[in-house]
This record gives structure tokens, C-alpha cells and sequence, in this order.
């Protein structure tokens, strides 16, 4: 669930054991992870980029990195201090999210081939494997859940009728989704947003559900837009440039912001805690946000103008990037 751009590899720690309930100031500390990989490059000593997509509860970490044009994904294990390479064995490969089993989903291209084909990663077998597609389009894994459920969504294409289109799987079976989904929770509840070429505006959806009541329960329209969704049910995105905000049933709680504008979420744990990226008063720059029972507590930065949270897990461990320093464009991914 993210805004592009080009982050320089490194990370940081908070010191002692981040806990939900404590009212504390994070420490940030920088520290430098062994970012090469297995027959993979060094992409902090060839200039590369990286991106942290998710992260579980023993702290495993994925995303991408790259020191080119072709990203390769990977899996970071705190407790072997490096980074794997997964994919399907072609040349590129972007990992999205994890599950606290450690399967790992994504997307790569087969080696020789070109099409994006979604993938999961088994750590006890130690491969990654294809997910099939029914309609046999390009295909990218975006979630998991405990189960081992995996969501896939397609580009909008034409021979589709200029509809956003999508999958679950379930180990075995494919089964094809009205719309593109967003996330899976563990009852197997999917969180989507559905687009019909350019006649109507988006509407966001639960599967199984009534579409339409939850678009309507939380003003949907141009400009509402899903990112992510729990085991209790709730749901979380932002309404354009506006607020973030929080829906349950019938109730829809804006998040408000640092002052500024706009905020946006980013990813959302059963706890109801939300993380991602707020506006300060000047609107000139944003910092990264955990929102709590009502409290949105500002992050800070490593030292730079901006930052944004872009995953938490259910201990209230929260990764992100941000800049390190006034002006500067290195920017570090951070824990």
C-alpha cells in the first residue's frame, strides 16, 4: 500500500522496544543493515535505490532495491543479519508484502520473459512459485493473509473493457475479483476499489459485500480512494488531498493532520493503529505519522524535512523513509 521515488539504502533502529501504550519520543538512531544480498549487488556501494514495502512480527522486512533500471526484490531476516534475493529468475522483481509465516508475495518477470507475473515466496521450501491467472493478463500480488491467501490485481486494460480486475488464491484455486484489490484479512474479507473506464467515479468494495454501502458509508467519489484493511473490519484511506480517515460500519473518523492539510495512510494493524505521511503547518513538508485511539503522534525525521511510515505490524513497530538531512536528497529507510 505509496508514493514513488528514489530511496538511498541504510536503516534505522529505535532504540529499546517501541510499545503501543507507552507515551515516549522515538530515539532515532541510523545504522547501516548489510544490504547485499546473496548473488545479488551492493546497491548502497553502486548508487542503488530501495524501497521497504512490509514488514511482519518477527521484524522480517521486504521490498526492493535496485543499482539500474531492473528493481530485484528481497527479504530482510533480523535474525541472519541479511538480505535474501527472491523472484521468479528473471531480471526484475518487486516483493509487497509478508506474513508472519514468512511467505512472501510480489511480483517478477520469468527468466527470458518480459510479463509481470505474481509470485509467492515459502520459506520453508525456499523458491518462489507463479501464481496462475485465470484470464492469463500481467498480474501483481499486493497482499497476504495468516492463511497463506494471496490478492493479486492487473493493469486496467482494454481487451478487459477498461476495468480494474483482480484475484484471490487460496493455495489451490483462483478465483477472479470485481475490481482491483487492496488487502486481505485473515477471515478472507478483501478490501478493493473498482473502476469502470471513465463513466463513473471509483467505488471501494468488501468481498464479500455490498460495494455501494460501503462507498456511500464513507462519502466515496472521485476523490476517495482505499488503502488497507483489519481483522475487525475497518478500513482506512484518504479522500484526495484532503484527510486520511478511519471507517467502521457505519462510523467514519477523520484523522486529521500535523498542522497542515492533507495526510494520507499508508498501512493499518488490528489494533487500529494507522501509520503514513502528514502535512506540517507550512505545508511545505510532511513527516511520518502513527495514529492511535485519536492521537496522531508526529515521527519525525533522521534529520531531514520529510518522512513517511509506510507499514506497521502488531507491535507497533512501524518502518518508512525519510530524508537525513535539510536539502539533501539521500533519503534512508528507517525502523
Amino acid at each position: 500500500m505509496k508514493r514513488m521515488q528514489q530511496w538511498l539504502l541504510a536503516m534505522a533502529c529505535v532504540a529499546g522496544s517501541f510499545q503501543p501504550s507507552q507515551a515516549q519520543e522515538p530515539d532515532w538512531t541510523a545504522v547501516r543493515l548489510p544490504w547485499k544480498a546473496e548473488n545479488h549487488w551492493d546497491a548502497v556501494v553502486l548508487g542503488g535505490v530501495a524501497r521497504v514495502t512490509d514488514i511482519n512480527n518477527a521484524g522480517q522486512v521486504v521490498g526492493w532495491s535496485s543499482s539500474g533500471v531492473d528493481p530485484q526484490s528481497f527479504l530482510y531476516d533480523p535474525q541472519y543479519g541479511r538480505l535474501r534475493s527472491i523472484g521468479l529468475g528473471g531480471t526484475q522483481s518487486q516483493a509487497t508484502a509478508i506474513n508472519n509465516a514468512g511467505q512472501v508475495v510480489g511480483w517478477g518477470n520469468l527468466q527470458g520473459g518480459a510479463t509481470r507475473h505474481a509470485f509467492i515466496y515459502d520459506p520453508l521450501v525456499g523458491t518462489a512459485r507463479q501464481i496462475p491467472d485465470p484470464y492469463g493478463v500481467e498480474t501483481q500480488a499486493v497482499g497476504i493473509n495468516e492463511r497463506g491467501h494471496v490478492i493479486s490485481r492487473a493493469p486496467i486494460l482494454p481487451h478487459l473493457g477498461y476495468t480494474s480486475y483482480g484475484t484471490v488464491y487460496d493455495g489451490s484455486t483462483v478465483a477472479a475479483l470485481r475490481g482491483a484489490p487492496l488487502a486481505i484479512n485473515n477471515s478472507g474479507l478483501v478490501f478493493g476499489q473498482y473502476i469502470s473506464g471513465t463513466s463513473r467515479p471509483p467505488s471501494l468494495w468488501l468481498h464479500p459485500s455490498d460495494e455501494e454501502v460501503l462507498s456511500v458509508g464513507i462519502g466515496g467519489g472521485w476523490g476517495t480512494f482505499g488503502v488497507d484493511l483489519n481483522d475487525s473490519g475497518q478500513v482506512v484511506g484518504f479522500r484526495g488531498a484532503g484527510h486520511a480517515f478511519i471507517h467502521a460500519g457505519s462510523q467514519t473518523v477523520d484523522l486529521g493532520t500535523l498542522g497542515g492539510s492533507y495526510s494520507t495512510p499508508k498501512d493499518l494493524n488490528n489494533a487500529g493503529q494507522v501509520v503514513g505521511e502528514a502535512s506540517l503547518g507550512d505545508d511545505n513538508s510532511n513527516h511520518a505519522f502513527l495514529w492511535d485511539d485519536g492521537v496522531m503522534t508526529d515521527l519525525g525525521t533522521l534529520g531531514g524535512r520529510n518522512s513517511v511510515a509506510t507499514a506497521v505490524n502488531e507491535l507497533g513497530q512501524v518502518v518508512g523513509f525519510s530524508e537525513v538531512a535539510p536539502g539533501s536528497s539521500e533519503r534512508h529507510a528507517f525502523f
